[in-house]
């Protein structure tokens, strides 16, 4: 025999909602947007979610675009070019052409580029330490900037030449501050050690 709905299985009925239950959900409700509200003025610790990456190209010409390489080669062999004339290196060996330098690179070394977070082309010359420091003297980016210190002892030690005998290609990560992914792994606290930071990080 069905019972109805108000009853148990014992045959009591069941008691109604009371007006103080209601009551109770509202205050409950008041109570979470209060938190609510405060979470908002205080600001969450919970860091935003990350965009996604761009999705990586597969061609070496994709790599090459999407690294922005034949710009940068421009920039590179313009600022060459500048320290040149102010007589910091002797021209003995041409700045590499364009398509040289990115033949130079294989497909594996430019997917591995690709995972700098800024990856940057140089363009080194094969020349004397001195010479180096000579075109570090002569490209001032900041007003006031004084000329590089060397001890007496690398002065000895490296035969000064300026001739330019060769060049070699390289790419860096030309960021000077790295991305804060920290919080997302569980690394937000900057008051940490470094060992307890990287213990962190390896558990997460």
């Amino acid at each position: 025999m069905a019972t109805p709905d108000n009853k148990n299985q014992a045959g009591s009925e069941k008691p109604a909602s009371t007006g103080s239950d209601l009551e109770r959900g509202e205050n409950v409700g008041k109570t979470t947007r209060s938190k609510a509200k405060k979470v908002l003025e205080k600001g969450s610790n919970i860091p935003p979610p990350r965009e996604p990456e761009p999705e990586t190209p597969k061609t070496r010409e994709g790599l090459i675009d999407h690294m922005g390489l034949r710009g940068q080669h421009a920039d590179r062999a313009d600022a060459m070019i500048h320290l040149i004339d102010k007589g910091a290196f002797e021209l003995g060996k041409e700045i590499p052409p364009l398509q040289t330098v990115l033949d130079s690179f294989t497909l594996e070394q430019l997917q591995l580029a690709t995972t700098l977070q800024e990856p940057t082309l140089l363009l080194v010359p094969e020349t004397s330490f001195a010479a180096k420091v000579r075109a570090l003297d002569a490209r001032k980016t900041r007003k006031g900037q004084k000329d590089c210190y060397v001890d007496e002892i690398f002065k000895r030690s490296d035969a000064d030449f300026g001739k330019i005998a060769g060049w070699k290609a390289v790419i860096v990560d030309g960021a000077r501050d790295m991305r804060n992914h920290g919080a997302a792994n569980g690394d937000g606290d900057l008051g940490l050690s470094l060992e307890e930071r990287i213990a962190i990080r390896k558990a997460a």
